[in-house]
């Protein structure tokens, strides 16, 4: 008979050996894919597909009218019955328009991988070290299918970080499927951007300045020095579902376009109503003032104020604050917002100024805030035009009064009309901090 113990013993090595044998068994990468056998997509572009006429496969009644022109609005509430229907038509028809897919897939063995290194056939031409596929279909997701079919290697989104959509598809057919097929896609990252194009998405894709190796590392980079150096807000993929998801607040997102064939100019923002695109703000001072109205308080703008005499003085801003006072006037919100901002004086010009004599300074601060605030308004008057609260003043009524909310808004499109008429009060408090040095 076996003893006790030399039971537990053979027990324990029993279990030791199959604990290893189980360790052995689960090393390694038995699922492993190469890198090489990996199609990875470092940027796509989607526009408006031109198809022929008689191509059955895409052919649907479309309007004649300007692709410029801002969409109809979905139905809300208050709206004629005959006026959603013809909206819904038209939201269908939209629907139904062909998009055009341009993926960038890295060549191995072409990107240079350090300094003075000329990575193959493409040392010169930074396009030249990826490939540039192009698909067609009426989803996304069938685009993206009849792009696998031109690559042997399966796609591999886990390196995407800049899609780049046309106005023109940004207006028609807007960013619901986009936005949807990139949430439910686990490779995807959050900080990815979605650049607005003026003109042709494509084009803007294949920009390729000589400064970088990869043409959708450019416009990263660009993106991503913006936000460094306060040109633009951190507008991820993150940050814009989360605005669009919100009761009482709409995404912004980079308008950009092309110059000169080979570099991106981010001309300023376009803001959305839900999905689609509601309207764009041209100029990097449009930028500034909704970073202002929003508290985002890294500063970057350059500014010139102009005083009386013929001179004036260059300020550049470098710190923001932000408050914002909720009333309820005869059971009607009312906002007051206040906004400060510091400045440095970087240049001077015209008649010789004496910026050691306060009156000077304070000419100087009233001139900044009297523009600051003509700014703001235009900015909000626009978004109110076209309902699409970007600064989330419904998020401040939806925390601090509930209870209105719930009994007279509910849902955003309620939002969107009680928003349009809004009455939002600015205070605008401009200081010059630092104005420089002067040897004796």
């Amino acid at each position: 008979m076996v003893s006790l113990s030399k039971r537990t013993a053979l027990c324990r090595w029993f279990q030791a050996g199959l604990t290893v044998l189980v360790c052995l068994c689960t090393t390694g990468c038995w699922d492993s894919l190469e890198i090489e056998q990996r199609a990875m997509v470092l940027g796509l572009s989607v526009d408006i597909a031109q198809v022929p006429s008689d191509d059955s496969h895409f052919a649907t009644e479309r309007n004649t009218g300007n692709a410029s022109e801002s969409p109809r609005p979905l139905q809300v509430q208050g709206r004629p019955e005959s006026e959603a229907a013809t909206a819904r038509a038209t939201a269908k028809e939209t629907a139904r328009m062909p998009i055009r897919l341009t993926a960038q897939i890295p060549i191995p063995g072409r990107i240079p991988l350090g300094p003075g290194e000329s990575g193959g056939g493409g040392a010169n031409n930074p396009s030249q070290s990826v490939w540039v596929v192009h698909s067609t279909g009426e989803t996304v997701t069938e685009a993206l299918q009849c792009l696998q079919q031109q690559v042997a290697d399966p796609l591999f989104f886990g390196h995407l970080r800049v899609i780049v959509v046309s106005r023109e598809f940004a207006q028609k057919r807007g960013l619901s499927d986009l936005m949807d097929y990139l949430r439910r896609n686990p490779q995807v990252r959050r900080t990815l951007w979605i650049l607005v194009s003026e003109h042709e998405a494509a084009k803007l894709l294949a920009t390729a300045p000589p400064l970088k190796r990869v043409p959708t590392l450019y416009l990263i980079s660009t993106m991503d020095q913006a936000i460094r150096l306060g040109k633009f807000p951190t507008e991820f993929l993150g940050v814009a579902e989360s605005k669009v998801v919100m009761k009482g607040r709409d995404m912004v997102l980079p308008y950009v376009d092309v110059q000169h064939g080979e570099t991106m100019l981010l001309q300023g923002m376009a803001f959305f109503r839900d999905y689609r695109l509601a309207g764009v703000v041209t100029g990097i001072p449009g930028v500034y003032t909704y970073m202002e109205l929003c508290g985002i308080r890294q500063g970057g703008i350059v500014d010139r104020a102009q005083l009386p005499g013929g001179s004036w003085v260059v300020l550049q801003s470098y710190r923001r604050r932000r408050s914002i006072r909720l009333q309820m006037v005869q059971d009607q919100p009312v906002f007051d917002v206040y906004v400060h901002i510091d400045f440095h004086i970087h240049q001077t010009s015209g008649d010789p100024l004496n910026l050691s004599n306060p009156a000077t300074l304070r000419l100087i601060e009233r001139r900044e805030s009297e523009k600051i605030i003509s700014a703001q308004k235009d900015l909000i008057r626009r978004t109110q035009q076209a309902g699409s609260d970007i600064v989330g003043f419904g998020e401040f009524v939806r925390a601090y009064r509930p209870g209105w909310w719930d009994a007279h808004i509910q849902t955003k499109d309620r939002w969107r009309e009680v928003y349009k008429t809004l009455p939002v009060h600015l205070h605008v408090k401009s200081r010059v901090r630092v104005y420089g040095m002067r040897a004796r």
